[in-house]
């Protein structure tokens, strides 16, 4: 007799494996489908952040650049130009892996680069070329703040020193270390890309001569260069480790070292001193323009005094010769008489002939002093209208402004996520401020401007370093100011008058 089975028979146990064995591998299926579809939203998600944070570090690298490190008042062309070539080959060099670690502080000929996880003296001597960083970038404003927004990161280095690092792994882990470094670098490499196409087009039409670019081969030389000085102290202080002194190359090293600081210390001079001359420079010329100013308002003071001193001698005189003509009036009517006109002609005889002639020119002086009096008179009476029309002027300018600005939607608050910034920087110095919200138009904003000026018509124009993706939609005036502004939270803008209208007022926030 068989053996008795749970499920009555060999062949039933049999296809209950086999049932069991498909359902393990049904979970196995939905177990890798669950698993990669996880993967595909994890990726999707990095992918999502990723252009976040690349959108996010362009915004800011634009920013810095525009406002900070390209300011044209601070530097020359040329030398905007070389720091921004610079900025670029640091960059590509941390995108691929070849610069993680950067110390603004050191002179630039002994350069940064990759240094692993080498000992504190090993890595206070040994390093890559910064690409110029600590010469052409560091003294400008705004240079640390453009690295932090590329995705690189302060640390304390060697001797109380502040180094640059890129997060992820090791003494920087490179650009592979982190997606959100890395995201930082592409978007500030294409922002370097974009300015230095600006800084060509200016000097082409400006006609400034621009440094040439560094030669591949003599990049590659001084890389070797230093490759072999390297070798050349690890081979040192090896012999000095062994007991075999060699005094004279390190008199030789810390010859070379006393050069390099000497040089860089000379370097932080020479910005120092143009930072000087140009607040000097800059100085100068705002007590020129007061000089000006107090001159002409001397002048105007000046022909005020003399006007009044005339018009007080032309009453005086007025008022003389009407008194004369009083005092005569009876005594022309008086007599009438033969013996009066005889008593007059021998009067008139017996005055000497030079009395005679100022009483015959008496009459004509008379009738001059009365005309001289009219147009006087006739001068205050225009000063005067001419003052009320300029009043009314200012009145319905003022008027119309009020007008504009009661008009004008609500500015959005602070906290708004879709509000733009915009700052208009007049003629005359002044600037303007005011929040919009992303759907008005650029006619909003030239109204507001004319209304906040002081009346006129006034139109917006970008700067040459305004970083704007199409100038071209300021004169769209349907096109909408986030647009204009290409996803940025603040705009900057000059304002220019419309056939010289607009009194060039205003001021910013």
């Amino acid at each position: 007799m068989a053996d008795a089975s749970p499920f009555g028979s060999a062949g039933d146990a049999d296809g209950e494996a086999a049932h069991a064995a498909r359902r393990a591998a049904l979970a196995r299926a939905a177990a890798q489908r669950a698993a990669s579809a996880a993967a595909d939203a994890a990726t999707v998600l990095a992918e999502q952040r990723g252009a976040e944070a690349r959108a996010d570090a362009a915004r800011r690298c634009t920013s810095l650049l525009t406002h900070q490190l390209l300011d044209p008042r601070r530097r020359p062309l040329h030398a905007l130009h070389a720091a921004v070539r610079c900025l670029e080959a640091l960059t590509r060099a941390a995108l691929e892996g070849r610069a993680t670690r950067l110390d603004p502080t050191r002179p630039a000929e002994e350069g940064q680069g990759e240094r692993g996880a080498r000992g504190t003296e090993e890595e206070e001597e040994e390093g890559e070329e910064d690409f110029g960083f600590s010469r052409l970038v560091a003294p400008l404003r705004g240079a640390e703040a453009f690295l932090e927004a590329s995705g690189w990161r302060p640390r304390a280095g060697p001797g109380g020193r502040r180094v640059w690092v890129l997060p992820g792994g090791g003494n920087g882990g490179g650009a592979d270390g982190g997606g959100e470094a890395r995201a930082a670098l592409e978007a500030a490499l294409g922002a370097l890309a974009r300015a230095r196409a600006l800084l060509e087009r200016r000097a082409a039409e400006t006609g400034e001569a621009l440094l040439p670019p560094p030669d591949p081969a003599a990049a590659l030389a001084a890389a070797a260069a230093a490759r072999a000085a390297r070798e050349a102290r690890a081979a040192a202080r090896a012999r000095e480790g062994a007991g075999d002194e060699l005094p004279w190359e390190r008199q030789m090293e810390a010859a070379q070292a006393a050069q390099r600081l000497a040089r860089f210390q000379q370097l932080h001079e020479s910005a120092a001193d143009y930072e000087a001359r140009q607040s000097a420079h800059e100085a100068a010329l705002e007590a020129a323009a007061r000089a000006r100013e107090a001159a002409a308002a001397e002048a105007r003071l000046a022909a005020l005094r003399e006007a009044r001193a005339m018009r007080e001698e032309q009453d005086a005189e007025f008022e003389r010769a009407l008194a004369e003509d009083k005092r005569k009036a009876p005594r022309a009517r008086g007599g009438g008489g033969g013996g009066a006109a005889a008593q007059a002609q021998g009067q008139a005889e017996a005055q000497p002939p030079c009395a005679q002639q100022q009483q015959q020119q008496q009459p004509a002086r008379k009738q001059q002093q009365a005309q001289q009096q009219q147009q006087a008179q006739a001068q205050r009476q225009a000063r005067d209208h001419q003052q009320q029309a300029k009043q009314q002027e200012e009145r319905l300018s003022a008027e119309e402004a009020a007008r504009r600005l009661s008009q004008l939607q609500p500015e959005p608050e602070a906290s708004d996520p879709t509000a733009v910034a915009l700052r208009v920087r007049l003629p005359g110095g002044a600037s303007l401020s005011r929040r919009f919200a992303a759907a008005q138009t650029v006619g909003d904003c030239a109204a507001w401007l004319s209304a906040a000026a002081g009346g006129g018509e006034w139109g917006l124009a970008a700067g040459p370093f305004s970083g704007l993706p199409d100038p071209s939609l300021l004169g769209d005036a349907r096109a909408a100011i986030g647009d204009v502004a290409g996803g940025a939270r603040q705009l900057s803008l000059f304002g220019a008058p419309r056939g010289g209208g607009g009194s060039g007022g205003g001021g910013g926030e």
